[in-house]
């Protein structure tokens, strides 16, 4: 025994040695792993991430999650890559050759509240408002409070006590409108209309699943562009590059490409049910915010349209802590707010799609999240529906 002893202390810095290196290898393989495959990304940057950059920058194999980065594509080469990572978009035509990267859009200038164009051109505001009556088909509305016509209500849904608090606010939280920055309201309102199909040939739709399932099932491909991958939650809409298509055809992108090559009449978003198992509503809210600041910057005259989670059936409301209505009706609440009536607008599909007690038709879906093909139509309808015009540019 002695002599075992004996040889396992003379070999002990060999072998500790050994071990600090195996340790070492996979410690850059984690961190390569964080900082470049294409399939991860952190939901939200964690504490910790500070010093994997770190470790990740001193080992050359770039940061780990706490900004954006290229994807990895399998069998790219250096020349693509770096091409990919100036922003170039992969061409459609078939030939892996790179496309030239977008031309930024000239920026448009922006909501102008009523008081305001009423002081740059020098005219009484009762004028200017009488010109957006005319311009909006009298849906223009210059009031003190936000109308009811200007917001669509939050579907309710049947509270099946299931629901686990550690994914939501306390229950009896409420949200108000932040009124500040680009969600104040300034008096200016605009109440929905219904609109044609045509409505939609200057729009862009941003979402998960179900927003690829409206591209796919419904009549919208042929007028609007679609960012849409079943991946997509609000807190990587900027972090990944999904096929972007529209009419024209189709390409990889990054969403601040698709945001900078084209000014947008309409952007619709539509996000949140791969979040629902992720604490809390407060901190889906508050990352919501700041994607729509970044959407406005990117597209100052575009009508932004935030729309409600779609609701799940009962056999998933009835018998999940985290996928139920409980916990979906809570978050529609609190983005439902960050309307301001007059560039922003919060819209409720689930009006069209849900039974009496809030869940998802039956009859409309087989898994109990995803429409059936036939039903998307429905989700179109809704949106013809309820529509903002302002001007003629809206039209």
């Amino acid at each position: 025994m002695k002599k075992y002893i004996t040889f396992f202390l003379t070999h002990l810095p060999l072998l500790t040695l050994v071990v600090a290196s195996g340790l070492l290898f996979r410690v850059a393989g984690i961190v390569d792993e964080l900082a470049t495959h294409r399939s991860y990304r952190f939901w939200e940057a964690p504490v910790y991430a500070p010093l994997l950059d770190g470790v990740a920058e001193a080992m050359g194999v770039g940061n780990a999650g706490t900004a954006p980065v290229t994807a990895k594509h399998d069998g790219q080469d250096a020349a693509e890559s770096e091409a990919v990572a100036n922003g170039a978009a992969e061409s459609g035509d078939g030939t892996g050759e790179l496309a030239e990267p977008p031309k930024p859009a000239e920026k448009a200038p922006g909501y102008e509240s009523a008081e305001t164009e009423a002081e740059r051109l020098g005219k009484p505001l009762e004028k200017i408002i009488h010109k957006r009556e005319k311009l909006s088909n009298g849906t223009y509305t210059y009031a003190e409070d936000f109308p009811e016509g200007s917001q669509r209500p939050v579907v309710p849904a049947m509270d099946y006590g299931v629901a686990d608090p550690q994914y939501m606010d306390a229950f009896e939280t409420t949200y108000d409108y932040p009124d500040k920055g680009i969600f104040a309201q300034d008096h200016d309102y605009y109440s929905f209309q219904p609109v044609e199909d045509g409505y939609f040939d200057n729009a862009l739709f941003i979402g998960d699943s179900q927003t690829d399932g409206l591209y796919n099932y419904a009549g919208l491909r042929e007028h609007a562009d679609f960012y849409a991958l079943e991946s997509v939650t609000i807190y990587n809409l900027f972090d990944v590059r999904i096929p972007f298509r529209s009419p024209a055809g189709e390409n990889e992108s990054s969403l601040d490409e698709v945001l900078q090559a084209r000014n947008y009449g309409k952007v619709y978003i539509c996000v949140g049910m791969n979040e629902l198992g992720m604490p809390d509503t407060t901190q889906f809210r508050h990352q919501y915010k700041r994607v729509l600041e970044r959407i406005r910057e990117a597209q100052p005259e575009a009508i932004i349209y935030v729309q409600g989670i779609i609701h799940i059936s009962i056999w998933y409301s009835a018998g999940d802590p985290a996928f139920n209505n409980k916990n979906v009706v809570q978050r529609n609440e609190a983005i439902s707010k960050l309307a301001n009536g007059h560039d922003i607008f919060y819209l409720d599909p689930n009006e069209r799609l849900c039974d009496g007690n809030g869940d998802l038709n039956l009859d409309y879906t087989n898994d109990g999240v995803h429409l059936k093909a036939q039903y998307y139509p429905l989700w179109q309808e809704y949106l013809k529906q309820y529509a903002i015009i302002r001007n003629g540019a809206d039209r």
